[in-house]
């Protein structure tokens, strides 16, 4: 008899299930890959294909955007208040629109205007109290309108700043914004299409000072009554996402957004978080503060490492970014103007009704591919109501598959309903990572501007911030998949490897350097000459940080920095060394934002090569009567030539001024001290400031006198040379004073 063939070995079935595990995991993986891959593109708005310079009149383009944006980021040095490179800007704006009106059919009236603005207000900024005072900002105004139209006809306004943040190009904050309402204007024209409208494109010289741009034009100029709705553009970014951050009073303006945007960017959860960030736009002046008009707030979100640095500039722009904004503007413009009839009918008489409002609309976009749009009462938990309804679609279709695969082996039935569950949770899940991934990285650029906070716990809030945000996008988008994944991924052999890449990911992380040219540091440095009349009495370097890893970090990883200042005083960490937020009054109230700044020694003599008079505070007369006191002052300059700022500290007790129509704000109080007022004053002229203060009472009125200019001696620009690249330095000169009346 022949002998029996032994019998096949099967694998053990421990091994076969961790195969079979890890081929669903590696298959998880490849999905989220692609997800992954695919939400990315839409961020960064990598499926927008940007048209050149040669693109046909009648397109809008990017190219076109890109050769205005060289001209104001990189043949203009600078655009700040104070510097050459800001009329430079007003005036290379004023001729593009001079162009435009010179070659337009007759059948568009097209007007042309430079104007220079002055007032003063207060308003609350970064959650503290100032009073701004200015005069002699330039704006630049056109308006395009029918041959046909009245001057009272409903406008819509369009705006955008071309001044730039101290120490940045500002390509993209805010160069990208008034060369796109260059080639915008453009557009209009060279197209044909006559707005049913007019529209207005303000192109505002002063919001980095506090949007006195737009306050002073909304104030004063002749077609601010008319103005029916307005598109603030901005950015706080390189590009990526053109995120509608605020929109409003009502619901109109977002509802006009859903309709016409050809890339729909919106997402009403941004409104929330918006007063979240440090900063703010000129949104609030046109809806808000001083008039309620409606209209919406368009910014550039991502790219966030740049913002507000040296980094910020053309080759660091987000490409497609343009060129989707672009066509959306056109669109809005189009929407806006043929609406305004709705607007007037339906959002004005709204809000002239007693106890009526407009019900706040909840909206987001889908990949830019289309807008969901709700009123806020059928809105609540949309995310969660999406989640839940593809996870019951997936597990009814599941087990239909169950079903009809009966006959099937145990395995076969689960692979074939692990593929009917998770193929229709693919919309749901592709729009988890796509949010997801946009939330945790404008979260992460954000927190290296957030401010620093006090040691020790200072240092680890940041982290626990984005880790729990992490932590709660990864609920989002696997959490769904967890009902029928766990059973494949709960093997034992499978958890230990998915712990081995979180050991080994975290020792790799933790060896990385934080910083880059591409993620730079933050780091503020102040030259302060402490002035006394016209001689110096003090000089001092200050500096400061705006994230979690303080000064320490930067000077040990700067030994040349820190060795050039050793070199010139004793460079230590030590308590006395440290400075208070009042010797920052020059940038009030970002300095609430710093903690842990230190200054140390510098010399005095050299800034006499530059400037030979520094800036003093003149009594002119006192008027007393029955115990009160009114002192008129004239505040002179002196010889500065790039100011950027300067900020009166009164302190003691005053009753009244003359700024903001003789209002006076609530106190506050900077590091501890007494209740102070503090009025930022800002404007070219070569006339004296003058104004007069009132005390109720013969005690002492102090006034500590903070004048930043943009000049820097060489012994500051070489200490500021000496910094590593990945640490990007606002540099800036401050001359303080101190006066008793």
């Amino acid at each position: 008899m022949a002998p029996r063939a032994p019998p096949r070995r099967r694998p053990a079935p421990a091994a076969a299930g961790s195969w079979d595990s890890a081929r669903v995991l590696l298959a998880l993986a490849a999905l989220y890959a692609a997800l992954s891959l695919l939400a990315y593109r839409v961020i960064h708005m990598r499926h927008v294909a940007p048209l050149g310079a040669d693109a046909p009149p009648g397109d809008f383009a990017e190219g076109r955007v890109l050769r205005h944006l060289h001209r104001l980021a990189v043949d203009i040095p600078g655009r700040q208040e104070g510097s050459p490179g800001l009329e430079a800007a007003a005036q290379y704006i004023k001729g593009e629109l001079e162009g435009l009106a010179a070659r337009a059919g007759p059948e568009y009236r097209i007007e042309v205007e430079e104007t220079l603005v002055s007032g003063s207000f207060s308003m609350m900024f970064l959650r503290h109290r100032v009073t701004l005072g200015y005069r002699n900002h330039k704006n630049i105004v056109m308006r395009i309108s029918s041959n046909v139209s009245e001057d009272d006809d409903p406008s819509l306004l369009v705006n955008g700043h071309f001044d730039s943040p101290l120490g940045s190009p500002g390509a993209a904050d805010c160069g990208s914004c008034v060369a796109s309402m260059l080639e915008l204007s453009r557009l209009i024209i060279d197209s044909g299409w006559v707005p049913p409208r007019p529209v207005i494109f303000l192109f505002n010289g002063a919001e980095e000072l506090f949007l006195l741009g737009s306050h002073g034009f909304i104030k004063t100029h002749t077609w601010n009554s008319s103005i029916g709705a307005f598109i603030n553009i901005e950015a706080s970014g390189s590009g990526g996402t053109d995120l509608v951050c605020q929109s409003g009073p009502g619901s109109w303006p977002s509802r006009v957004y859903a309709q016409a945007a050809k890339y729909p960017m919106a997402n009403s959860v941004a409104q929330d978080m918006f007063g979240i960030i440090p900063g703010d736009t000129d949104y609030r002046i046109f809806a808000e503060d001083i008039t309620n008009i409606p209209g919406l707030d368009i910014i550039f979100v991502l790219g966030g490492y740049f913002y507000h640095t040296s980094y910020d500039t053309l080759e660091n722009l987000f490409p497609g970014s343009i060129q989707a904004r672009g066509e959306n503007l056109f669109h809005l413009v189009k929407a806006f103007t043929n609406s305004m009839s709705l607007k007037e009918n339906e959002t004005s008489d709204k809000a002239a009704k007693d106890g009526i409002e407009d019900p706040r609309a909840v909206f987001f976009d889908y990949l830019t591919w289309f807008m969901a749009y709700m009123l806020a009462g059928l809105s609540g938990g949309f995310l969660t109501f999406f989640i839940s309804m593809s996870m019951l679609l997936g597990r009814f279709i599941s087990s239909i598959i169950k079903r009809q695969w009966n006959q099937q082996s145990p395995k076969q039935i689960m692979c074939r309903s692990l593929v009917a569950y998770v193929v229709p949770m693919i919309p749901c899940l592709l729009y988890c990572v796509y949010y997801g991934g946009f939330l945790i990285q404008f979260l992460i650029e954000k927190m290296g501007m957030m401010g620093s906070l006090p040691k020790p716990y200072g240092y680890f809030v940041p982290d626990i911030i984005v880790g729990a945000i992490v932590g709660l996008v990864v609920g989002w988008c696997f959490g769904p998949l967890a009902p029928v994944a766990t059973r494949w991924l709960s093997k034992t052999s499978i958890l230990q490897g998915l712990l081995q890449i979180t050991v080994v990911a975290l020792a790799i992380s933790s060896q990385l350097f934080p910083y880059s040219t591409g993620a730079p540091k933050r780091v503020v440095l102040q030259h302060t000459y402490v002035t006394d009349a016209n001689d110096v009495v003090d000089s001092n370097y200050g500096f400061s940080v705006v994230d979690a890893n303080s000064l320490e970090f930067l000077f040990n990883n700067a030994p040349e920095a820190a060795k050039w200042l050793k070199d010139n005083s004793e460079l230590s960490f030590e308590e006395k060394y440290r400075s208070d937020r009042s010797s920052w009054v020059a940038l009030y109230p970002v300095p609430f934002l710093f903690s842990g700044s230190l200054k140390f020694q510098a010399q005095t003599d050299e800034i006499r090569k530059h400037y030979h008079n520094f800036p003093q505070l003149h009594v002119q007369k006192t008027w007393s009567n029955n115990g009160q006191r009114r002192v008129h002052l004239d505040l002179s300059l002196g010889s500065l030539s790039e100011i950027w700022t300067a900020v009166l500290n009164v302190t003691g007790p005053l009753s009244n001024w003359s700024f903001a129509d003789n209002m006076l704000p609530a106190p506050q109080t900077v590091s501890g001290g007494p209740p102070s007022y503090i009025c930022r004053l800002s404007g070219k002229s070569d006339v004296d400031w003058s104004f007069w203060l009132e005390a109720n009472s013969s005690e002492s009125l102090r006034i500590d006198v903070a004048v930043l200019d943009q000049y820097l001696v060489d012994s500051t620009k070489k200490l500021k040379s000496l910094f590593p690249s990945w640490a990007d330095l606002t540099a800036f000169t401050t001359f303080f004073s101190t006066y008793y009346l």
